[in-house]
């Protein structure tokens, strides 16, 4: 068990104590217009130990991402596995991959104008072993500014949303879906391009895509979108997120 385990069974237990007596609903809508109903503060008890950590798949855990209700958040201390200083230098480690792998402009930097991080645990409400700690991550470095969440357990992106200038805009290509299912260790099934905006001018390229991804009987609706405006790709914006669960 990592040294930095805290009490998170007693959360859970904490949580279902609270479902099961007062009925209490949680809803929860994660990305850049993010809102919490319900939103539980809870210290974690030193003397407490860790029995197992749930694990669950990473399909279960981006489902809880796309989830708009049934689900509650508990402000945790931090994480299970990484802390305050830790979690930041994961983070750099795994843009770096991103950057790799093209979903990411430029090389990650190791210096940040802004970086902020929390970190809570995600449960589904009608099912409470489907849980995760995820990590909030806002930062802005080299004209860069972006919201990224982070899974504490296996220490990988789960969705982003970022935006920046300069001349390192990205260019999509027909693979990325299938190379982030493979990042996150699931499998990629009906891929379909997402609709043109209205009002997309002449200057701006936009383009989303639509793909499940899944493990097992579960999948969950992906979206990829990226934007680049202006003659010489001036500004470029990135997301990926989740929509819903089947």
């Amino acid at each position: 068990m990592h040294k930095h385990a805290k009490f998170i069974i007693g959360a859970i237990a904490v949580v279902l104590l609270i479902v099961a007596g007062t009925l209490l609903p949680g809803e929860l809508a994660l990305g850049r217009d993010r809102m919490i109903f319900g939103q539980i503060q809870i210290d974690p008890l030193d003397a407490a130990e860790l029995a197992d950590y749930i694990h669950v798949s990473m399909v279960d855990k981006v489902s809880l991402l796309g989830l708009t209700s049934g689900t509650m958040q508990l402000q945790l201390k931090t994480g299970a596995v990484y802390d305050e200083d830790t979690i930041r230098e994961k983070f750099i480690e795994e843009l770096q991959k991103l950057y790799e792998l093209r979903f990411y402009p430029r090389p990650a930097a190791k210096e940040f104008d802004r970086f902020s991080s929390a970190v809570a645990l995600h449960i589904r409400n009608d099912a409470p072993a489907i849980n995760m700690i995820v990590w909030e991550i806002s930062f802005r470095a080299d004209n860069l500014s972006g919201l990224f969440y982070l899974d504490d357990d296996t220490g990988k992106i789960l969705s982003f949303a970022f935006s920046g200038t300069g001349h390192n805009s990205l260019v999509y290509t027909n693979g990325m879906p299938e190379e982030w299912a493979s990042y996150l260790g699931a499998e990629m099934k009906n891929k379909q391009r997402g609709p043109k905006p209205d009002d997309m001018d002449d200057e701006t390229i936009e383009i989303s895509y639509l793909f499940e991804l899944y493990s097992g009987p579960l999948s969950v609706c992906a979206q990829l979108s990226s934007s680049i405006q202006g003659a010489a790709g001036k500004t470029n914006r990135w997301s990926l997120n989740y929509l819903q669960m089947n």
